[in-house]
């Protein structure tokens, strides 16, 4: 079983991913690493129905997120410690910085963001 379909199985929820928290100061460190462990794996169907949940974007997004983060990983060295740093800061982050990781780890802005943060704020309510 994959780390990411682990994640998905919770002894109290049937599933776990970043939207499984309360709000956004609570993105999983853990999961993250987990999707990027996937990705470097070659895992992509479950990597991109992973980022589909957790973003709740169709699959189009999700593939092109998946393909950011494919690049990303392969062409920058430091990408994967620079995303989970990244995430480790979001408690005390703004909405824009927010919007910036969204940028930088899975390549959306502008009104997919948005939404993408409405829908975490929406769910964590």
């Amino acid at each position: 079983m994959s780390k990411l379909s682990s994640l998905k199985q919770g002894p109290s929820e049937s599933k776990t991913n970043f939207t499984g928290s309360k709000d956004l100061k609570r993105l999983s460190l853990d999961d993250l690493s987990a999707l990027l462990e996937e990705i470097q794996g070659g895992d992509r169907n479950e990597a991109r129905s992973f980022i589909s949940r957790t973003l709740n974007v169709n699959d189009v997004v999700a593939e092109c997120s998946l393909r950011h983060l494919e690049e990303k990983l392969h062409r920058e060295q430091d990408y994967r410690e620079r995303i989970l740093k990244q995430v480790s800061t979001l408690p005390s982050a703004n909405i824009v910085d927010h919007q910036q990781f969204l940028r930088d780890a899975f390549g959306v802005q502008g009104i997919v963001s948005k939404a993408i943060l409405n829908h975490w704020r929406i769910a964590g309510a």
